[in-house]
């Protein structure tokens, strides 16, 4: 029933007239609302307490159906329309690179340098790269026109902290290596022909990424290129007939060759193109000098390798080039062959045919015999060469023995790791990987071999070389595969790999032994 509403006066003039019964009068008499309130629901015409719920509160709450502004808003706290948001977005995406890509119309700046391979780089980064790869490094001048990547000394001379960092930041990569599975290092053949007939041996990355391979019977060297995977002669000639053998990287990025039948080395510089011959005199006797070490200072120890009598070692300095005479003598006939650089600085000179090793100090210029014997006898060589590994002890490569020798410098001892070899003039050379384990260079051998110090155990990679003094001597590539020097080849071959690519800092340090 509608209730009509009037006010007291009209209520009780009603009343009187009898416009309404008792019953109303008596029902108006219980009203406790006022009859201002009574007036406030005046043009009501439904249930009011519906009529609120279906309101919006303002303490907020959720609507069922859009919700239109009056206008665009003009204060930050103002509702916004559709429209205001669209506008917004198209002006503000148009502003930016779509994640699939696209084109910048200004420069980008990061925030460091990158450090995994599919980051961007930074221009200070590319331009870094630039100059060593066209051997131009800042602030050097004169014949110093190469620049490679620098290691600290520590305060006696020696390698101190060089070391330290470098075996830091080696040893994250070979962790980072052994994640996934080792890569198999498979055999497969490089272009490019060779003229075999014990045409090189040994070479050296240069700081632009390729391989500089050094003549021993050959007139001219060859230089190859990991990226095109081409051969190419660069200038200059040599006079073959057993001439070098091995090649170090200068600290000024240029390439030095000891003597191995001559009496004057080589220095080529891939920057200029050019080769030259030092003015100085060495033996010159067969078999004089077999390799070299660059030592911390910058000088090249000449490891002797063959003498009819007790004869001395040589060190030459590449920035007044000369050449002296260090203290100690070695046995006559062909005890020693290559060296590593260790960790504290010294040389570790491999025994070849003789049966104890023996270490030189450049800093107190001095020749000592380390503990450990060698099955050599004088006359049949053992081993050829050795590679320094990730703990600083010094592998060392097979020849004509069955088994290897690993040498430690920190506790001066000597041990025997597992694993057989075929001898009979196997393997020349090795090279440390990206993950820890030492590849060695099959010379007579037909199969290569890896050793694993993590595990004590040897595997023989898949691939069939030739054998017959095939290679001798290897470079690990910047991108992690294994290029073999090829000797009486007439092939190259690359043992590959799967791994990041790897800094200068490591390829090109001397540390990273590879003769």
């Amino acid at each position: 029933m509608r209730l009509n509403v009037f006010t007291l006066a009209e209520t009780s003039e009603l009343g009187n007239t009898g416009g309404i019964s008792a019953e109303q009068t008596a029902l108006v008499n219980t009203l406790t609302v006022t009859a201002t309130e009574i007036n406030a629901l005046t043009g009501v015409t439904s249930d009011v307490q519906n009529q609120i719920d279906a309101k919006l509160s303002k303490a907020g709450g959720t609507v069922t159906g859009f919700l239109a502004t009056s206008a665009i808003p003009m204060a930050n706290l103002h509702a916004v329309p559709k429209s205001y948001v669209d506008t917004a977005v198209v002006s503000k995406a148009t502003g930016y690179v779509d994640l699939t890509g696209g084109t910048m119309t200004g420069a980008l700046t990061l925030n460091a340098d990158a450090v995994s391979s599919l980051q961007a780089i930074t221009k200070q980064q590319m331009d870094a790269a630039v100059v060593v790869a066209q051997g131009q490094t800042a602030g050097m001048t004169g014949d110093l026109t190469v620049g490679i990547p620098q290691w600290n000394t520590a305060v006696n001379g020696q390698v101190g902290t060089g070391w330290a960092s470098f075996q830091s930041k080696l040893q994250a990569i070979i962790d980072e290596n052994r994640k996934a599975p080792l890569s198999s290092y498979a055999k497969v053949v490089a272009t490019g022909v060779y003229a075999g007939n014990a045409a090189f041996t040994g070479g050296t990355l240069l700081p632009d990424g390729r391989v500089f391979m050094a003549p021993f019977n050959s007139a001219t060297a060859r230089i190859y290129d990991p990226i095109t995977d081409t051969v190419i002669t660069p200038s200059g000639s040599y006079p073959g007939a057993e001439s070098f053998i091995n090649a170090i990287l200068l600290k000024d990025g240029r390439v030095f060759m000891p003597p191995y039948t001559l009496t004057s080395a080589r220095i080529y510089d891939p920057v200029s193109d050019t080769l030259i011959s030092t003015i100085n005199t060495f033996p010159g006797s067969g078999g004089a000098f077999y390799s070299g070490v660059l030592l911390p200072d910058g000088r090249v120890y000449c490891v002797p390798c063959y003498n009819t009598s007790n004869f001395t070692a040589r060190i030459y300095n590449p920035v007044n080039n000369t050449l002296s005479t260090p203290n100690g003598t070695y046995p006559a006939g062909t005890p020693f062959v290559g060296g590593v650089l260790l960790p504290d600085g010294r040389v570790f000179i491999v025994p070849y045919s003789a049966t104890t090793a023996r270490i030189y100090d450049p800093v107190t210029d001095t020749l000592s015999t380390p503990a450990g014997s060698y099955p050599g006898d004088g006359n049949i060589p053992q081993f050829n060469s050795g590679v320094l590994m990730a703990d600083g002890r010094v592998f060392m490569i097979p020849l004509n023995a069955t088994t290897a020798r690993i040498y430690d410098p920190v506790t001066n001892t000597t041990s025997i790791p597992a694993g057989t070899y075929p001898g009979n003039g196997a393997f020349v050379g090795g090279v440390l990987l990206p993950d820890g384990r030492v590849f060695c260079i099959p010379c007579n051998a037909t199969t290569a071999r890896i050793y694993d110090p993590y595990t004590d155990t040897l595997s023989t990679p898949a691939g069939t070389y030739s054998g017959t003094a095939a290679y001798r001597g290897g470079v690990l590539l910047p991108d992690g595969r294994v290029f073999c020097i090829p000797c009486n080849a007439t092939t190259g071959a690359i043992a590959t790999a799967c791994y990041p690519t790897l800094p200068d800092e490591i390829t090109l340090s001397p540390f990273l032994s590879q003769v």
